[in-house]
């Protein structure tokens, strides 16, 4: 049974965790030392949290079972890098989910806290609760938009200023539901869902290279100026190529087109001249 709320299980979803599976230890051991010294935990907190387990199925054929959802791979991944020192909050809108999500969680009581219900009920308020030291990281994966104007405004929280938001991100059907305009110019070539990935208080954001027909796509946000390229080839939407990727995933196949157009272009002949 896939993930309450999910486009289901697909090889894209192996990606993802390996994926986060990279990123969390990168920024646990990161923290680590840090928390060694002033204390505190890693904070976890995972928007569309699930049950935290995965059937697999084809042709309506069950195919294996007890796939590991993120949940489960982060709290593993914390006990490992930081032991003792983090925890774990899921939001799940599904109630069977969140009880299956609380029994696999189970073996972690202390570090662990299932919410039924949207995270915009409950993460403002957890967030603002933080005192001392607290790196961690917000989990985001939806099925196509996300509440972008609540990130915003639970990005301007103090306590989030060492907290990183990672999403993963269908941008195909996202850009299916999000509002498009069908002209573009140099000055004003951000769509929607740029502006709104932008508007978010963090002063880098990191891309990974979109997967599939979905355009699965995995950014980073972040205070960090030291981040790393090689972590999972992420690149700034500062470079060109990160640029280049953001603009793909967030614009349709002919808006990228026009702008890529624009964009070679008004480059000059002779770059360093």
């Amino acid at each position: 049974m896939p993930k309450y709320g999910s486009v289901g299980v697909s090889d894209t979803t192996f990606v993802k965790h390996q994926m986060i599976d990279v990123l969390l230890r990168f920024l646990m051991r990161v923290a680590r030392s840090n928390i060694n010294k002033l204390g505190g935990q890693f904070r976890i907190f995972d928007l569309y949290a699930g049950s935290g387990t995965y059937s697999k199925e084809k042709n309506g054929q069950l195919l294996d079972s007890g796939y590991r959802g993120s949940p489960l791979i982060a709290a593993e991944i914390a006990e490992k890098e930081i032991p003792g020192n983090w925890t774990y909050t899921g939001y799940e809108i599904d109630n069977t989910a969140a009880q299956v999500l609380s029994v696999n969680m189970s073996k972690y009581p202390e570090r662990t806290s299932v919410f039924h219900g949207l995270y915009q009920d409950f993460l403002h308020d957890h967030i603002s609760q933080i005192s001392g030291y607290a790196p961690g990281v917000i989990l985001g994966d939806p099925n196509a938009l996300m509440d972008y104007s609540y990130l915003q405004e639970v990005s301007k929280l103090p306590k989030l200023n060492r907290i990183d938001v990672v999403l993963h991100i269908p941008f195909t059907a996202a850009k299916r539901v999000a509002p498009t305009d069908g002209t573009l110019n140099l000055d004003t070539d951000c769509s929607p869902l740029e502006t709104d990935l932008r508007a978010i208080n963090k002063r880098h954001i990191f891309i990974s290279e979109p997967q599939g027909t979905n355009q699965w796509t995995c950014l980073v946000l972040t205070n960090w100026d030291r981040f790393p390229n090689d972590v999972w080839d992420f690149r700034n939407i500062t470079t060109e190529k990160g640029l280049k990727r953001l603009k793909r995933v967030c614009l349709t196949k002919e808006q990228y087109d026009q702008w890529l157009y624009q964009y070679e272009g008004n480059r000059p002949l002779f770059e360093g001249w």
